[in-house]
């Protein structure tokens, strides 16, 4: 009978079960690896990256309130040193003086200016758009709540600052920054105002907007590296198993060659002392224990023979010594048959007329001689 599973597709299949279970492991773990590293670099990264940029904008943001705080102060003392000098100027002269405008609205970034409000009554006197010259700044409170929670702390001529939302003319909301201070000199109709310097924040952080999109492209081309490292490993480890799964099956061929030619001989040789054949021998030369088996049944053959040889024997002398044995059977009834021939002749003989007589004659001279 042929088997079902030879032994070489046996091997093959657990070599490379094994191989591919390995495989698939320790790729699977590996890939989970530099997955799990790559995330953490890029969350690394990233975390980093926004904490530069928050640490960044927040100083930067500071500056630029020390600056614009800065402005105020300087815009006041300006204002001071002119009011002071014009004592007998009011609100209304000093609208009308160029030179005073000048040195009340002055630009404070890109796009800020200052203004001077009364800080009694909180109207707007000077200010870099004219419609809003001379506004009641309460009727802000509801359009800009927050510019209007900066501005109220100051009436009275006190100092304030904070952020607010401005709406932009097309809709969209910045913020802004606003430093207050007050004037320390009256105009001649005894008006007290204050300075506020105010512009968008994000003048002065807005090099860290650029940084950020730099950051931003690092980090994005390098989980890009990234995942193009990981696509190139398991291309690689796909090359890999591919190569891995010819040299298993070349191994395993190998292998079962190895194996199952001396099982062939092996079989060979019990077939052919299954059929009497006692002489031939089954060479395998392999150094294991197919070797160590083929030796045992060479000499299990030896031994047969011998046993054979000498049974062989055994039994000739068994049968030369029955034939003895019956040869001399033969010859005691041989013998046997004779006499009793021999007997029924004498029987025969003396049955006779003839031989009674003789022995009547016999029997008288016997008693003569009596």
């Amino acid at each position: 009978m042929k088997p079902r599973v030879r032994i070489g597709t046996k091997i093959l299949v657990v070599f490379l079960g094994l191989l591919l279970v390995s495989f698939l492991l320790l790729g699977s773990i590996a890939v989970s690896s530099i997955k799990s590293v790559g995330d953490y670099a890029l969350q690394s990264s990233t975390a980093l990256g926004e904490r530069a940029i928050n640490d960044s904008t927040g100083a930067l943001e500071k500056l630029g309130a020390q600056i614009i705080e800065q402005k105020a102060k300087d815009v006041a003392r300006q204002c001071e040193i002119y009011i002071t000098s014009h004592p007998d100027m009011t609100v209304a002269d000093l609208q009308a003086s160029a030179e005073f405008q000048d040195i009340a609205v002055q630009a404070v970034g890109e796009t800020g200016y200052t203004a001077l409000t009364d800080y009694e009554t909180l109207i707007c006197r000077f200010h870099k758009s004219p419609e809003l010259v001379d506004l009641e700044l309460h009727t802000l409170a509801q359009k800009l709540p927050g510019f209007w929670a900066v501005m109220k702390p100051t009436q009275g001529g006190k100092t304030s600052s904070g952020y607010y939302d401005w709406e932009e003319p097309d809709g969209s909301i910045r913020k802004k920054y606003m430093y207050i201070t007050p004037i320390h000199a009256k105009t001649a109709d005894g008006t007290g105002m204050h300075v506020a310097a105010t512009t968008y924040i994000d003048e002065f952080s807005r090099p860290v907007e650029k940084t950020k999109s730099d950051i931003t492209a690092a980090t994005s081309a390098a989980h890009e590296h990234i995942n193009r490292q990981i696509e190139s490993a398991q291309d690689t480890g796909i090359g890999i198993l591919i190569a891995l799964i010819f040299v298993v099956a070349g191994c395993s061929f190998l292998l079962s060659r190895m194996i199952t030619k001396p099982i062939k001989e092996l079989a060979k040789g019990s077939e052919a002392i299954g059929k009497g054949d006692l002489d031939g021998r089954v060479e395998v030369k392999t150094g294991d224990e197919l070797e160590d088996l083929a030796n045992s049944l060479n000499t299990m053959a030896s031994d047969l023979k011998r046993y054979m040889k000498a049974l062989v024997e055994k039994e000739t002398r068994i049968r030369e010594l029955e034939i003895v044995r019956l040869e001399k059977k033969v010859k005691m009834l041989e013998i046997t048959i004779d006499r009793e021939k021999t007997k029924k002749a004498v029987s025969m003989i003396t049955e006779t007329e003839y031989f009674k007589k003789l022995r009547e004659e016999a029997m008288d001279i016997r008693e003569k001689r009596g």
